[in-house]
């Protein structure tokens, strides 16, 4: 009894990874299904069958033949099965499920039978002894890495007869039927199952095939990884007909070193060339609108890549790991991007986009710039020293994360916020002095920095996330007594050094929108008690005091009876009291306007 409840377990456990339960998605029409009320039957020892359904094996492996009457092989039930060096197929099989034989490394020959209807993804996947693979004429449908990672096959026949597949020069191809496409361009790249195919579509290209290879110019597409891990290709052409480059196309194609795009491509797909590590330079099409998400992650020989003028889209991780890529140019008429010095701009050159991995030394930037997109120098690993200028607002989440090399930063007085993951994991980083208006650092924004030895933190702070400097055990943290900083320092018990702190320099503007008077705003600075505000009629010398406001919320102050037309310089300060005496900050940058 306790036998039978084994096989029963071990059947029932088979059958629902295969998904052929009652009412299940994975039952594909015209297949056989089975009922919950049905008795499990063994067909010989080693095989667990039901229905006509091979679900499960427990033979030795070596060369096995397959019981004549079943029709289809379930999911998993050979895989990675070391042992399998052959399997005969009974005229019976239908189909042969997803991962059914995946892994099977040791598997060097299979006798697809006539009658085999369709081959699910990964079926043979992982199989690298398998040298030689003919299809069947009946067959109707093949899915994505079938015979992916196939390494010896060094090409594909297809028997004579079939409607649906031919093979040219070994590659395989279909010829009619549906085939999954991009349908969608945005992020999340959605798939449309059902693109009826009208000419060629490159199903598979033999793994051990060698040399260039220029794809067939009447072919409409290719599908999802048909070049996946071929060693043996060195370069490839694209045709005119394809308007997209599909999902890991050439993923781990590690011989490839050049690719010829044609023009009327628009798309090329996430993680397309993944793993390519041996492409050194990519002109793309001037048709190319969009690149997928980790398009080019890993190409760690690529140095250049030339962005077309449609270029409109590019998602996350493009670049990901292309550590010898050292700039970037774009077309002139490109209306969304631009590039400087090799950085990767917004069109009005205002925003950060993103910087080559292969940059080394310092980075300055020129006064257009505001802001430091999320992620542009993230793994910027021979990044040694950045100055962030006052103009500069804005830094995005992960700007500097895995800046390994960074060891000096300056940064924008004009900086509110350290985002999450800004600096993570920049281990060369010894000390940081927050500017004067810093009120908050986020999560992680300096987790990973374990050299870090002194923060100087600004009284205007007001919150710390708790894993803000998660790993920096050598931190000490140095401010102002009683200050945010030190009741911080106290809590997670990090090391607080008290320092004399001074008003900040106050970041002030001046406009005049009404006749004979100008209006100065500034940001308010923390423990101050006021502002000291002065004038000339010129820009250097003969400033004298106007006013002096009170208060630290204090923001705003009108100028009046001035005259019309002429220009006036302002600059300011603000002040604390400390002993019954005046400390004053630094004065603001002279600001100029011309009198309405």
């Amino acid at each position: 009894m306790k036998l039978k409840s084994k096989v029963w377990l071990m059947t029932l456990v088979c059958l629902l990874t295969a998904g052929v339960w009652l009412g299940g998605d994975d039952v594909a029409a015209g297949e056989p299904t089975a009922s919950a009320t049905e008795e499990p039957t063994t067909n010989a020892d080693e095989f667990n069958i039901w229905n006509n359904i091979l679900l499960g094996y427990t033979g030795e492996g070596g060369e096995i033949v397959i019981p004549e009457g079943v029709v289809q092989i379930g999911k998993f039930v050979f895989l990675d099965n070391v042992k399998l060096t052959k399997v005969v197929l009974p005229k019976s099989v239908k189909t042969i499920q997803a991962h059914a034989f995946k892994g099977c490394t040791q598997l060097k020959e299979v006798s697809l039978n006539a009658g085999l209807e369709e081959l699910e993804g990964e079926a043979f996947y992982g199989c690298s002894e398998l040298t030689a693979v003919t299809i069947p004429a009946t067959v109707s449908a093949i899915g994505n890495r079938a015979f992916g990672n196939c390494t010896k096959v060094e090409k594909f026949e297809v028997a004579e007869g079939s409607q649906n597949f031919m093979a040219i020069e070994g590659v395989l191809f279909q010829t009619k039927g549906t085939q999954r496409r991009i349908n969608n361009y945005g992020e999340n790249w959605a798939f449309m199952d059902a693109m009826h195919i009208t000419g060629l579509c490159l199903q598979a290209y033999p793994s051990a095939k060698v040399g260039d290879y220029v794809i067939p110019v009447d072919t409409e597409s290719c599908a999802p990884y048909a070049f996946e891990g071929c060693q043996g290709l060195t370069g490839v052409t694209l045709t005119k007909n394809e308007e997209y480059i599909m999902a890991d196309l050439f993923l781990n194609c590690s011989n490839l070193t050049s690719v010829k795009f044609a023009e009327g491509i628009i798309g090329i797909g996430p993680n397309a060339f993944e793993g390519c590590t041996s492409l050194t330079v990519v002109q793309t099409p001037d048709t190319l609108q969009i690149i997928g998400l980790e398009a080019f992650k890993g190409c760690s020989q690529l140095r250049q890549i030339d962005l077309g003028p449609r270029l409109t889209k590019m998602a996350q991780r493009v670049f990901e790991g292309c550590t010898s890529l050292a700039a970037f140019t774009v077309d002139a008429a490109n209306a969304k991007y631009s590039a400087k010095d090799g950085i990767l701009y917004n069109r009005k050159q205002s925003e950060v986009l993103m910087c080559p991995l292969g940059r080394e030394g310092a980075v300055t930037f020129d006064a257009k710039v505001t802001s430091i997109g999320p992620n542009a120098f993230q793994g910027c690993t021979k990044l040694t020293e950045i100055t962030v200028p006052n103009h500069i607002g804005e830094i995005g989440m992960g700007a500097f994360k895995d800046c390994t090399a960074l060891a000096k930063v300056q940064l924008s007085e004009r900086l509110r916020v350290v985002r999450m993951n800004a600096f993570e994991n920049c281990v060369g980083l010894t000390e940081v002095t927050l500017p004067g208006y810093v009120a908050v650092i986020e999560g992680e924004a300096f987790k990973g920095c374990a050299n870090i030895a002194k923060m100087v933190v600004p009284e205007s702070m007001r919150k710390i996330n708790g894993n803000s400097f998660e790993g920096c055990d050598k931190l000490v943290i140095y401010g102002g007594a009683k200050s945010f900083a030190q009741r911080f320092a106290d809590d997670f018990r990090f090391g607080f050094v008290e320092i004399e702190t001074k008003p900040v320099k106050v970041i002030a503007n001046v406009e005049s929108k009404a006749k004979k008077k100008v209006k100065l705003s500034w940001w308010s600075a923390a423990k101050t008690k006021g502002y000291v505000i002065q004038m000339s009629t010129k820009k250097r010398g003969g400033f004298k005091t106007i006013a002096t406001v009170k208060g630290e919320r204090k923001v705003a102050f009108t100028k009046g009876k001035l005259k019309s037309k002429k220009r006036y310089y302002f600059r300011m300060r603000a002040y604390r009291v400390v002993d019954k005496e005046r400390q004053y900050g630094k004065y603001s940058d002279v600001m100029s306007v011309k009198v309405k």
